[in-house]
């Protein structure tokens, strides 16, 4: 074990490299880091988002990604924007944002990117979903949704390109078979934090009384056991 010191404000975002060898992190100042894990220090530290002028318990307003094969960096902010860096680089590839001009910015606190790395989501403060083609040079603005008139805690992708995301009322599903038209499936019981195991075939989150967790297989949706 080991804990890692130097953010300023509260961490809010993670990610590791697919060899497990750099670390970066993400803090509510929308300073970014990036460690070297194995010595545990410290590489290259940039402000990569504006600062949260107000902290929401449970909900970030910052998140961080590694795409594909891990050669892109993709991070989201309180600025409403989400940015794309080179591995090592403080200059952004491409900057852009789900909310139209002129309106005011999403606090953007979660994303993530399908199985196939084609797709990039993302959650905001602001309840909104927004679904971009990344495939290409320049990403492609496909769909965005209210989910909540809450926050979305987590959005994640399921090996069968599913999307599923997280908020104050619950978990809900989409089928992104057509990814301009994603159709709302059966949502699940629990709420707030989210993740999946690393095989994708296990589902966990917070209960609803936020005392334990639950459980669920990631493809048919069935419920498991509840951990105290």
């Amino acid at each position: 074990l080991a804990a890692l010191t130097g953010h300023q404000a509260w961490v809010e975002g993670v990610a590791f490299s697919r060899d497990d060898k750099t670390l970066v992190s993400i803090s509510g100042d929308g300073v970014a880091k990036v460690w070297d894990w194995v010595p545990r220090k410290e590489m290259l530290s940039w402000q990569a988002h504006a600062k949260v002028q107000k902290r929401r318990p449970f909900a970030p307003a910052h998140a961080v990604l590694f795409l594909g094969r891990g050669s892109i960096l993709a991070t989201s902010g309180a600025d409403g924007y989400v940015r794309f860096w080179k591995p090592g680089s403080t200059y952004p590839l491409v900057s852009f944002r789900p909310s139209p001009s002129g309106d005011k910015p999403e606090h953007l606190g979660s994303l993530a990117c399908s199985p196939d790395g084609r797709l990039l989501a993302s959650g905001s403060h602001e309840g909104w979903i927004s679904l971009w083609d990344i495939s290409q040079e320049k990403p492609e603005a496909l769909v965005r949704w209210r989910m909540t008139n809450s926050w979305v805690g987590h959005v994640l992708f399921l090996p069968n390109g599913r999307l599923v995301a997280s908020g104050r009322n619950g978990i809900r599903c989409w089928d992104l078979s057509d990814p301009r038209e994603p159709k709302e499936s059966d949502g699940l019981a629990g709420r707030s934090n989210l993740d999946i195991s690393p095989d994708g075939r296990r589902l966990v989150s917070q209960s609803l009384d936020s005392s334990s967790f639950m459980f669920w297989d990631a493809t048919s949706g069935t419920e498991f056991p509840m951990a105290q």
